[in-house]
């Protein structure tokens, strides 16, 4: 399989090692997808992670994508080009694993889906977090049954603030604290109901940021999910620097017989059996390698397109319930 790079802007960490372990697998081709950079620091951080790389170097992304023709990319370039990015991926039938959210605006969205549907391009967000063993494990259990019919869902996404870029600093550029930071939370709202999103109540608030203008630190959503469940994320850039992990990931999921919890790598479920912890499982594979396992007919899909589009609509959403204080609703 031919495959290609554009930027490394975010979780392109995903990639590895599961790429290291792909059979006939070609890395054709990196660009950084930034103006004036000719892929060259991209392709010394690929190398650092372990990973041969003998491709050529772009300095123009779609150049790259015209020259070599790839089966499938990477998209994780500059936040605002992800969408632009994406569609031209979309309509020239590539098949692409992007940073999410894939596009910051809902305009965007609705023609990267429609390309999609017309050339059958796969997108799958990166939400490299569905593979973590403690989410990857209650979620077995949860669809299992373990907690009955869900009712309820909190989840959690608290990160440091640290050091962060300038073009932090603009929503044009940054896309917002809600889609970037909040889509793994949203995500597993998603995930865990099996259901669509039907309406959104979200707050989010940029005091206190240290000066870096319009970047919110604190965000709230209510979601009422198509199946009945309420669903919450609270989403924050206030995690103390000298807390033991840059992250803090919880979800709680209430249901007709149980609840089932995961925090601090843990997952503990209470139900007519008592309170215990559940020993995690590791996935059978990457997220990426079942990503490309889906587009060789060796295993299911992911994440569909339909979900990623999903994804982005409801963070997207999310975020314009925020901007006007009201309810949105999905159509």
């Amino acid at each position: 399989m031919k495959f290609c790079m554009i930027g490394w802007c975010g979780h392109s960490g995903y990639l590895f090692p599961g790429m290291n372990r792909l059979k006939d697998f070609e890395l054709a081709a990196v660009s950084s997808g930034i103006t004036g950079d000719d892929g060259s620091t991209l392709a010394e951080r690929i190398v650092k992670n372990g990973t041969v790389f003998m491709g050529k170097r772009y300095d123009d992304w779609c150049t790259m994508l015209d020259a070599e023709q790839p089966q499938a990319v990477s998209v994780d370039g500059p936040f605002r080009l992800h969408g632009e990015m994406c569609l031209e991926c979309a309509k020239r039938g590539v098949h692409v694993f992007c940073e999410k959210p894939i596009s910051l605006s809902l305009e965007e969205l609705e023609e990267i889906s429609k390309a999609a549907e017309k050339s059958g391009s796969l997108i799958v967000s990166m939400v490299g977090l569905r593979y973590d063993p403690a989410f990857w494990t209650a979620h077995q259990l949860v669809r299992s049954g373990a907690v009955g019919k869900i009712k309820l869902i909190h989840t959690q996404k608290s990160y440091r603030f640290g050091q962060r870029p300038e073009f932090y600093k603009k929503r044009e550029l940054y896309g917002g604290t809600i889609p970037w930071v909040g889509s793994h939370a949203i995500d597993w709202i998603m995930w865990f109901t099996g259901s669509r999103f039907q309406s959104v109540t979200a707050f989010h608030d940029a005091n206190d940021n240290h000066g870096y203008e319009s970047l919110e630190v604190a965000a709230e959503c209510l979601f009422h999910m198509e199946n009945g469940v309420l669903a919450t994320a609270s989403i924050d850039i206030l995690r103390p620097e000298a807390a033991p992990t840059h992250g803090d990931d919880r979800i709680r999921v209430a249901g007709t017989d149980g609840v089932l919890e995961v925090m601090g790598g843990k997952v503990r479920l209470i139900d007519s059996m008592g309170d215990r912890f559940i020993d995690v499982q590791e996935p059978p594979q990457s997220l990426f390698e079942d990503f490309i396992g889906a587009l060789r007919n060796e295993n299911t899909k992911p994440v569909t397109t339909l979900e990623t589009i999903a994804l982005t609509k409801a963070c997207l959403l999310a975020r314009k319930s925020a901007d006007n204080q009201n309810t949105e609703y999905f159509s």
